[in-house]
């Protein structure tokens, strides 16, 4: 009864505490991202051209390792990046409160990224507030698509030589972009794009007034685009396809100069007829067990649009109402040919009063994982803890842990709990501390052997060498304990 007592008054001061602390504190900020060409550290510049992708990431929801660098503009810690390698993969991890926050002047901020291929969780990447995106991604010669749908233009003043030297670059989404009248620069913005083919510009909008500069804005750009036409001299040259859902490049004057025609290539502006569905994957070859995200891009994008997944063999795969994919069980065999199990994507809407339906096919094959496909977890059970608790892939299931070891497909998502009667923990991970937002829990991927154990936290005698997290943890334990030998 007095430890119940004590933990519920404990609980109520915890809250109040919590609560009269300064709004800048109880609330989610987004902390703002340094350029990159700012970092002074040799190390990551010994690496900046081999990461091959760059993912924006929520801190709250990932394990920061201990060898991380300060990329906060403030110099404070609030934004952290990471690099994980796996060969032919180096992964650039870039993190902050409930995502990243784009610099005002994000001018050059991944010049020379030469190896970058693709650039994830760009709803992470808030650019409210950007003023100047010149050279952004300067010379990233690898690139070969990129969804900048999310990205906010409304206080960008110039654009010059964003994508510049980008020969590899065939895929453009810059779907709902608001240009306003402080536009002002956009030369040579596609410049050297040689590879350019698809530029998607549905819902974007520039106001009236605005006629930024554009010399230069296509200088080789999609020369060769896998779209080519026939000359009457028998050449060909090559196209890049505007998809529009506005036809801004025939009816409205302002983009008549910005998208005339370029010099080394045709521009076409395809205005769609139909809605078409660009899933993220055409084809996927899974292992028993594993699990993937399939998202599905509907273009132009409606309001009232209702996609829908169905598996055609629910013993090979299923599917949610979210579109997350697992395999079940092994493909069949028959006849020495591998039977195909497909999931089909549904897109329905419903336009002025017309239903309109399109789908496709994406084809499932499921193999049995083999002994280089999985690893070994093992955990070391300290006298601090009960036992772990490891819930797989977003909760999918539960195990409890006493310590041991457990193999697991490369991969998969652990969520590792430590349960026992200390209030906080740091994890340690193949020796290393690992640092987490959360007391007693760690996010771990599975892409090698691991071992993991835990250690209590160790306060040190000043409070001032504590994080804001460890003093918040000492003020509630010390509350506890107080009110613990109150009611003795």
């Amino acid at each position: 009864m007095k430890k119940a007592l004590s933990l519920f008054l404990a609980l109520i001061l915890a809250m109040t505490a919590l609560f009269a602390l300064p709004a800048n504190a109880a609330e989610s900020h987004t902390s703002m991202l340094k350029n990159f060409n700012n970092i002074e550290s040799e190390a990551f510049y010994a690496k900046k051209a081999e990461i091959t992708e760059i993912i924006f990431a929520d801190i709250n929801k990932v394990s920061v390792p201990a060898d991380y660098w300060d990329v906060s503009a403030d110099g404070d810690g609030s934004v952290k990046a990471w690099i994980v390698s796996e060969a032919p993969a180096n992964i650039l991890y870039i993190a902050g409160n409930g995502g990243v926050k784009a610099h005002p002047v994000s001018e050059n901020l991944f010049n020379g990224f030469t190896a970058l291929t693709s650039v994830g969780n760009m709803n992470l990447f808030f650019t409210d507030g950007v003023i100047s995106t010149n050279g952004m991604f300067y010379g990233c010669s690898s690139l070969k698509e990129i969804d900048l749908s999310y990205f906010k233009t409304s206080d960008i003043t110039t654009m010059k030589d964003m994508f510049s030297g980008c020969k590899a670059l065939e895929t453009v989404y810059m779907n709902n972009w608001h240009f306003h009248n402080n536009l002002q620069v956009l030369n040579g913005m596609f410049s050297g794009c040689e590879s350019l083919s698809d530029v998607y510009i549905y819902d974007i909008r520039m106001d009236g007034n605005c006629k930024p500069y554009q010399d230069n804005m296509y200088t080789n750009a999609g020369i060769n685009s896998k779209h080519q036409v026939q000359l009457e001299n028998g050449k060909t040259k090559g196209q890049i396809y505007f998809h529009d859902n506005n036809n801004i490049g025939v009816e409205s004057t302002p983009w008549d100069k910005l998208f005339a025609e370029a010099g080394n290539s045709v521009l076409i502006f395809d205005v769609p007829q139909n809605y078409t569905l660009f899933p993220s994957a055409t084809s996927m070859q899974l292992l028993t067990g594993q699990k993937y995200n399939l998202t599905v891009k509907v273009l132009p994008r409606p309001t009232n649009s209702v996609i829908t997944y169905e598996s055609s063999d629910r013993s090979v795969v299923t599917v949610n109402k979210n579109g997350v994919v697992v395999a079940v069980g092994e493909s069949q065999i028959v006849d020495n040919e591998v039977r195909v199990t497909y999931i089909t994507v549904t897109n329905t809407t419903v336009d002025d009063g017309v239903t309109k339906v399109n789908s496709v096919e994406i084809p499932v094959t499921v193999s049995e994982p083999k002994k280089e496909d999985c690893f070994e977890i093992t955990f070391e059970k300290p006298d601090t803890i009960e036992f772990f608790s490891v819930s797989r892939d977003e909760g999918e299931s539960f195990i409890p842990v006493h310590g041991g070891t457990y193999r697991y497909l490369k991969g998969t998502e652990l969520l590792i709990r430590a349960q026992g009667n200390s209030m906080s923990y740091v994890f340690v991970v193949d020796g290393k501390d690992i640092e987490s937002d959360y007391s007693n829990r760690l996010n771990l991927v599975v892409n090698k052997n691991k071992t993991v154990t835990v250690r209590t936290i160790d306060f040190a005698d000043g409070e001032g060498t504590l994080s804001f997290i460890e003093q918040l943890v000492k003020f509630f334990r010390d509350i506890i304990e107080w009110f613990r030998n109150l009611f003795k």
